[in-house]
């Protein structure tokens, strides 16, 4: 039978264990960052490989480098807040999952931006056009299961959602103020988070 599925997979054994071992690394090596940056440290190569226990060119086989790590941090934490939604969704309901979504991801970056370098903050990648596009798409998917009547509607509010939601990742841990007039929510989670429930709640109202 394991031959089988190796055939048809086009893995054999070694394959698949050299794989694995890789994925085990990466997170490894990840989760060592993560512990750095909570730490309030720099994201030092060769401090990052002594944590998580490989040399420094183990860790260059896997990331081109700092920025490449916090990209993948940043990634990482949106798919596991991403999947905590959907996982809310069959519990408690779309609603609830719509309404708690904005409080996963900023519970998962504020305790990195509070301690970190704002060189060093996670939260700088959410810039990323794919990283943007996914939230983006959780939104729209979260306010569809809501039944928010006409597909304009869903996509003109996920945009607003969508917006409002990396305003307050952004500002995670940092100052409140804002010379330029824009939308700063400072850092009371509390109030950053409540205020994004409330736009939750309004438009995932039925007409």
């Amino acid at each position: 039978m394991k031959e089988a599925l190796s055939d048809e997979s086009g893995l054999d054994g070694r394959s698949l264990y050299a794989i694995q071992k890789r994925l085990r690394t990466r997170e490894v090596l990840l989760k060592s960052a993560r512990h750095q940056l909570s730490e309030g440290k720099a994201l030092v190569i060769a401090d990052l490989a002594k944590e998580a226990g490989v040399s420094v060119a183990t860790v260059y086989n896997h990331f081109d480098g700092p920025e490449a790590i916090l990209k993948a941090i940043t990634e990482d934490l949106v798919n596991r807040s991403i999947a905590d939604a959907s996982s809310l969704v069959r519990s408690n309901g779309p609603q609830a999952a719509t309404e708690l979504f904005p409080t996963l991801l900023y519970e998962s970056f504020a305790y990195l931006n509070e301690a970190a370098d704002p060189s060093d903050s996670p939260a700088v990648f959410l810039a990323d056009q794919h990283i943007i596009e996914k939230i983006y798409e959780t939104v729209s998917s979260l306010l569809a299961e809501n039944k928010l009547v006409g597909a304009d509607k869903i996509r003109d509010q996920a945009k607003l959602v969508t917006y409002m939601i990396l305003g307050a990742l952004f500002r995670a841990g940092r100052d409140s103020t804002s010379g330029d007039g824009a939308l700063a929510l400072g850092t009371d989670s509390e109030s950053a988070v409540d205020l994004l429930r409330s736009i939750l709640r309004a438009v995932s109202k039925d007409d």
